[in-house]
């Protein structure tokens, strides 16, 4: 009424501001939105009614610019921050620069920049902000009541930039801001609270630099004293209380990994409570917020307690939060997004879809709605990406998994590196792939994993309360790669992740359930690895702690069953014991019991709980229930699988299995038939394990085979078998990897060559046979094969292939050498570049493959081209298995195999010899090359042991297998020159054995021996000799003699330099450009280079075998040990012959028999066509005898003739016979050991 009666318009003005400032005052009481809309209509009244000249204008223009900021915060509209700066800017050129109001227009100006880049986040509006704050400051008298106000605002925007950019100068000068003001503030005074509460925001972002408790503390501390102080003021108590739970909630996170520390966020949850029992009503916006943060609290407590109540709680309080957000509100993303984390949280504990799809449909709106540099963005993609990957183990489809992926990974791209942000991106991206990598078996993505969660874990705090599931779901990925790749180390640092993950995890939390499962997982993955039963008691205590800890999360109980069911399982059928069997059943059918059939793991709980039913079945026939049960199961299994899972592949194997144990029992054609069936269907699978497709063929050979009709359809599994054998051994793989995967190959190879001659089809057995040799040097020598006519028809793609090819051998024999000390991360990742290199290699033979004409490119060779290996003399390839013992033998000139049974030879004599041998050498000490006076001291001291003999063995390898071979290829008694050259190429524990030897050595005649009818040479594979053959003869580039009589470290070799002279004297007479190095001119640099520019070398040192990784098998030199390694890298243009008098040169590894784990063999990948080398140590004064012979063969008419090197040294070991005898084993082991390897 009194501004309506007012006369003069500056009175009417002063009247109206002070309406307005009363207006702002009841705002401020009740944050009602009203006030402060009617309060920035009187301003704007009183401005319109004032000349820009008059003094009040100023006044009147900075009190509306306050309540347009005032407004925003109601209504959260950017024009209301823009009218303010319009309006405190005019302010600002009406003001003299020495009016003492100017201050007060310098801190309105920098509240406004402050508040606009809140919104923003743009550098320049918060350094604008400081600036003006930093004027006022500066401008105001000491004495001023409005001082403190002014510093508790700077202080408050040095800590906001800080939190945006990461200074921690900022933060520091923000809190000296800040304790300088507070300092001098009585307890009493109406700011203090204000200022505490500003300070203590100020130590808890310090905190997030330094990680220091001590800042934390006081964090605490400071807004525990604001709280305390501010006692009428509802609004200010509040956002004091939500204040002071953030740093709670914090402090509970830092110590959730200490036992029964839950008392921080007990706290914090009740301050949230009360801070929204006091919000003033009219607080629409203030009150979303604290709704939101307790909706965020209750998320929280439900992840670590699984209470359902909780999350239901946080969805319907986020739910009224969100609704109380305007829809043009900067902060309603973040809201929704809180919203639909609740809403996955609990579809992970209730499995219903309709709960993650609703987490999904809003983040999907989300996402629309904000720029792609929202500072929460992050944020936002992780929620996402883990929805879709929390469905996808439900539902299976495979499209959610690629999108989860694709999610995820922009949210590792978009997220600042070494930020917590990275590092949950990260470690929910492993998480992903590794479910992706389950469904469809590719090996990046384990690789991926893996890299990306070792580095998750190399950046979290050692306190931070997730680091339990980090560490869990680390320890997962090294099992799931276990189950690719089968080595037993990663199963070592599984059990290593998930025992610290355990520790870590606090007792009483939900988490603690899953690490124990976990861990359960990886002892029970290490029984099936070690069959030591103690680790699948150490599972089943695992997975019942996880059981009992459970009990009110259905769809985690149901994973604990089911593990605990599988694991008691696999106990009964280690101990017979029934009770374990009937316990098993318990838990996998309440398991099965609590997932619906669309639940993606539904299937593999039917599945183990078919094999503890079908189990009963095996052990008592008579329960054919169980039986018909188990296959029900196992079939409802096989139907709820995706068509493409990968676990359809173990499905069909399991079933198929089944079937053929219950056609043994019941000789039904009904049962075999749906055995060769689901075999089949595994066998012939795109996706699934390579291991589980492998023995599901051999089980398809093995079914088809009981059907005398079916024999073709055996050869095509076994043929099948075959064609997996390079997935199975990988060149993805290191050295060390691939052999154990042979191992586990067992003689399959053999048998299925047995079987395919049982059937008459002998080429076919020499296929098979050839294909399962030297699988590892094969697949490298691959890699260096020739494209002449891909060049010419296809120029680029062989460019292509050529270079892949180049860099995965490079990469697979540096990891055959890798450092173990290199960091985790750096091993992940090297692996990881070395599988996708072979990934690489792959795609482009399958494009090379598909061209026309190309299609066998690469593949194994046919019978007819590897037929031509006989072209200077027969091969002789001898299989052993338990089925039979055959010799497979290609002749020049005879298109068919001859064939010869080896009636009266076993598998098991075979063994017996080849274990009689290692112990003659292990009694005798046979094991380096020594003097023979040493040598036959040794002999006499073991005479009085108990030992085999050699000359035994040689006997009996005469009369039940070379004797019979000889008689077939009626091949008689002849002048050296004129005998047969023949290539031995045998299997099993013959590898192991002299066959070349073979013969009667008591007085007999030597027609009962094999060097009086061949000249023997043995060949690791039919492609290696035929290689040779083809290879371009190329000009003699002379020899490189190396000498070690003494090398460091080494026992002396006291003939090696009268072994040189010899060389010396025969090859100097051939005039080449020869090179010798002894002594310490022999280092390993000198070697590699003169092997470039040579064409024979002799190695009169020590050498070293590593039978695991044969590319560190070495020759000892003056300066260290040349490993096989560099030498194949080496680029040895015109190698013809080695010459290897060296300790064991050709001694494989009994349980590697055939793949020619030695120097010998690695000699001719190196490229050299012939090795001279020995199958045990030699005594030191034989070499320069055997030299002397063989270098006066090899140099005859003064010409080197390395051709002829095979020859030479069977007329060199027939001179060292004659000198010391061939009765005894002494002898025996004198000239047996040498042998000639290669073309």
């Amino acid at each position: 009424m009194a501004v309506e009666l007012a006369e003069s318009p500056v009175t009417k003005a002063n009247l109206l501001n002070n309406v307005a400032v009363a207006l702002r005052l009841m705002f401020t009481a009740t944050r009602s939105a009203s006030p402060i809309e009617e309060a920035v209509l009187a301003y704007e009244q009183a401005v319109a009614l004032v000349a820009d000249g008059h003094a009040n204008k100023p006044l009147f223009l900075n009190n509306l610019a306050n309540a347009h900021l005032s407004h925003y915060e109601v209504s959260s509209e950017i024009r209301d921050l823009e009218k303010a700066l319009t309006a405190v800017e005019a302010a600002m050129l009406l003001n003299p620069e020495a009016d003492p109001q100017r201050v007060d227009r310098l801190s309105t100006l920098g509240q406004i920049h402050y508040t606009m880049f809140l919104r923003s986040h743009e550098r320049a509006g918060i350094d604008k902000a400081i600036s003006s704050l930093q004027a006022a400051v500066d401008l105001a008298p000491d004495g001023y009541l409005k001082k403190s106000g002014f510093l508790t605002n700077l202080g408050n925007a040095y800590q906001k930039r800080f939190d945006h950019f990461g200074d921690v100068s900022d933060i520091r000068k923000g809190i000296e801001v800040l304790w300088s003001i507070t300092h001098l503030t009585p307890d009493d005074h109406p700011e203090k609270h204000l200022q505490l509460g500003t300070l203590g925001g100020a130590y808890q972002s310090l905190f997030t630099h330094t990680q220091d408790l001590s800042d934390l503390g006081q964090a605490i501390s400071l807004k525990q004293r604001a709280a305390d102080l501010c006692v009428y003021d509802d609004y200010n108590k509040m956002k004091h209380l939500n204040n002071l739970a953030n740093a709670l909630q914090i402090h509970s996170q830092i110590h959730s990994g200490q036992i029964g520390d839950s008392s921080g966020m007990t706290a914090a949850l009740a301050m949230r409570r009360k801070a929204v029992q006091i919000a003033p009503a009219g607080t629409l916006i203030e009150n979303s917020v604290l709704l939101s943060n307790l909706a965020g609290v209750l998320e929280e407590n439900f992840e670590h307690t699984l209470n359902l109540p909780d999350i239901e709680d946080a969805i319907s309080i986020q739910e009224k939060a969100v609704e109380q957000t305007p829809i043009s509100h900067a902060d309603r993303p973040v809201r929704l997004a809180i919203l639909a984390n609740a809403y996955r949280l609990k579809f992970l504990h209730t499995s219903k879809l309709a709960e993650s799809e609703k987490a999904i449909d809003i983040m999907d709106h989300v996402l629309a709605a904000v720029p792609r540099n929202h500072p929460r963005m992050v944020s936002f993609l992780q929620i996402l990406g883990t929805a879709l990957d929390n469905q996808f183990e439900q539902t299976g489809h495979l499209a959610e998994s690629d999108r989860a992926v694709n999610v995820l990974e922009q949210a590792v791209e978009l997220s600042e590196k070494g930020s917590m942000d990275a590092i949950f991106s990260m470690s929910n991206l492993g998480v992903a792939l590794d479910h992706r990598f389950q469904h469809i078996m590719n090996i990046s993505d384990i690789d991926r994993a893996l890299v990306h969660k070792q580095t998750a874990l190399s950046l979290i705090p050692q306190t931070h309360k997730h680091l339990a599931k980090i560490l869990s779901n680390l320890g997962i990925s090294y099992l799931l790669r276990y189950d690719r790749l089968h080595n037993p180390a990663d199963i070592e640092e599984a059990i290593e992740y998930q025992k610290f993950a355990v520790e870590k995890t606090d007792v009483g939390s939900a988490q603690m359930a899953t690490s124990l499962s976990n861990l359960g997982t990886a002892y029970q993955t290490h029984y099936q690895h070690a069959q030591e039963v103690t680790y699948l008691q150490e599972a089943i205590s695992c997975y019942q702690r996880a059981i009992a800890s459970s009990l009110d999360d259905a769809t985690n109980l149901a994973i604990h069953l089911n593990n605990h069911g599988a694991a008691c399982l696999e106990y009964a059928k280690h101990t017979g014991l029934l009770s374990y069997l009937d316990e098993a059943i318990n838990s996998l059918e309440k398991a099965v019991g609590l997932v619906p059939d669309g639940h993606a793991m539904k299937p593999a709980y039917l599945g183990n709980l078919a094999n503890a039913h079908f189990h009963y079945y095996q052990k008592d026939d008579t329960q054919y229930s169980h039986a018909e049960t188990g296959i029900e199961l196992m079939t409802h299994a096989v139907q709820l699988t995706p068509e493409h899972h990968a676990r359809k592949v173990e499905c069909y194997h399991d079933l198929g299995n089944k079937f053929f144990v219950q056609y043994q029992h019941t000789l039904d054609k009904n049962d075999l038939h749906f055995a060769i069936v689901y075999h089949h269907a595994a066998a012939t699978a795109f996706t699934g394990s390579i291991a589980t497709r492998f023995a599901a063929a051999k089980m398809w050979a093995h079914c088809a085979f009981q059907d005398s009709s079916l024999h073709d359809e055996c050869l095509e599994a076994y043929s099948w078998a075959c064609s997996l054998l390079p997935k199975l051994i990988w060149l993805g793989q290191n050295m060390t990897e691939q052999y154990r995967q042979i191992l586990s190959l067992q003689d399959f190879v053999n048998e299925a060559a047995s079987i395919a001659i049982m059937l008459n089809k002998l080429d076919t057995a020499v296929e098979w046979l050839e294909q399962g040799r030297s699988i590892v040097w094969n697949q490298l020598l691959q890699l260096r094969a020739h494209y002449e006519e891909l060049d010419e028809q296809y120029p680029e793609l062989a460019k292509e292939l050529r270079s892949a090819a180049q860099a995965l051998e490079k990469e697979s024999i540096s990891q055959s050498n890798a450092n173990i000390a290199q960091s985790s991360v750096f091993l992940h990742e090297a692996a990881a570049h070395h599988h996708q290199l072979a990934e690489r290699w792959e795609y482009l033979l399958r494009e090379v493959q598909a061209k026309p004409g190309f299609h066998t490119f690469l593949k194994p060779k046919s019978f007819r081209d590897i037929h031509s290996a006989c072209k200077n003399g027969p091969v002789i390839m001898v299989n052993v298995h338990r089925l039979r013992c055959d010799a497979l033998i290609l002749v020049s000139g005879q298109e068919s195999v001859v064939h010869v049974a080896l009636e009266n030879f076993t598998s098991h004599m075979g063994s017996e010899m080849q274990h009689a041998l290692h112990g003659v050498i292990l009694q005798t000490e046979v094991q380096m090359r020594e003097t023979r006076q040493s040598r036959q001291a040794k002999l006499i001291s073991a005479s009085g042991q108990p030992k085999h003999s050699l000359r035994a063995i040689l006997a009996i390898l005469w009369h039940h297998v070379a004797q019979p071979i000889i008689q077939a290829l009626g091949l008689q008694c002849l002048p050296d020159e004129q005998k047969a050259h023949c290539w031995w190429c045998v299997t099993g524990p013959l590898a192991m054995l002299p066959i070349h030897a073979a013969g009667l050595y008591d007085g007999h005649s030597p027609s009962d021996q094999v060097s009086s009818y061949m000249v023997s040479s043995y060949t690791p594979t039919l492609a290696s000799l035929t290689a040779s053959l083809h290879a371009e003869a190329s000009e003699f580039k002379g020899l490189l003699m190396i000498a070690q009589p003494q090398t460091p470290g080494q026992p002396p070799l006291y003939f090696a330099a009268e072994e040189q002279s010899v060389v010396m004297r025969h090859m100097d007479a051939c005039h080449t450009l020869n090179h010798y190095l002894s002594g310490s001119a022999a280092t390993i640099e000198a070697v590699l280079d003169g092997l470039s520019t040579c064409s024979w070398v002799h190695m009169a040192c020590h050498g070293t075998q590593n039978l695991l990784e044969p590319t560190k098998s070495a020759f000892c030199l003056h300066d260290g040990s040349l490993e096989l390694s560099a030498l194949i890298t080496k680029s040895i243009p015109h190698a013809e012959l080695a010459i290897l008098s060296a300790c064991q040169t050709a001694t494989g590894a009994a349980n590697l028999s055939e793949e020619a784990v030695h120097l010998a063999a690695g000699m001719l990948f190196a490229g050299f066509k012939s090795v001279i080398a020995t199958m045990w140590s030699i005594r030191d004064e034989d070499a320069p005898i055997i030299v002397e012979e063989v270098y006066s063969y090899l140099c005859k008419d003064n010409r080197p003739h390395g051709s002829k090197s095979a020859l030479a040294l069977h007329v060199a070991v027939n001179r060292l016979r004659e000198e010391i005898g061939v009765m005894d084993d002494a002898a025996l082991l004198a000239w047996v050991p040498f042998i000639h390897v290669g073309l």
